[in-house]
């Protein structure tokens, strides 16, 4: 299985991930320089992948691999050696047609993909991005312009994998961190919609 969390800035797509790998305890997968490219876990039942680096204290994951082609690269290589694979990103979030095609490739090849919109409301996205900014000490007032486009363009984004056919759901943060645990718990099993 593979599983993209998707939103806006402030949706809480880095903090699932995090929760997710604190109730995993998964090992980094590094490179030979000591890069964290993602981390692994095997249970025993589950070998699971997640993607990016979770290391700093803010955003983490695919944010800190530059090009989205690099970031289908290491889910599809993750897939293919028989893991399952967790990511998100916020330039990852912004795309529907390379993660559309990279899904439908996957499921030809016997991969379970599901995409997950955090629907947080715009009100708390815009909170926790103020929020982010004081902790840095940006005093300037946030212009709440793109993170609203972005957000409606997220529910836009939800319609258009939903007509091309693919699993995607709409559930909040919580709800999303207790579903992916569930999924990777179980060994990741194939379900309905």
């Amino acid at each position: 299985m593979v599983v993209q969390l998707r939103g806006t800035s402030g949706s809480g797509k880095t903090y699932a991930v995090r929760a997710i790998l604190n109730h995993f305890k998964p090992q980094p997968d590094r490179n030979e320089d000591g890069k964290i490219l993602g981390y692994e876990l095997d249970n025993g039942q589950t070998r699971l992948y997640v993607v990016g680096d979770y290391d700093s204290s803010e955003c983490g994951g695919c944010d800190k691999i530059k090009r989205q082609k690099e970031i289908r690269q290491r889910v599809q290589a993750a897939a293919l050696a028989g893991r399952h694979v967790l990511f998100e990103g916020l330039l990852a979030s912004g795309s529907v047609l390379p993660y559309a095609f990279l899904a439908t490739e996957l499921e030809r090849a016997g991969h379970d993909y599901r995409f997950i919109l955090l629907d947080t409301p715009l009100e708390t996205c815009l909170d926790r991005i103020r929020s982010r900014r004081e902790r840095k000490g940006n005093k300037k007032p946030l212009n709440p312009t793109n993170t609203t486009k972005s957000w409606n363009n997220q529910r836009r984004h939800y319609q258009k994998l939903r007509e091309f056919g693919l699993d995607v759901r709409r559930l909040s943060g919580d709800e999303a961190i207790e579903q992916v645990i569930r999924w990777f718990s179980q060994g990741a099993p194939r379900e309905e919609v």
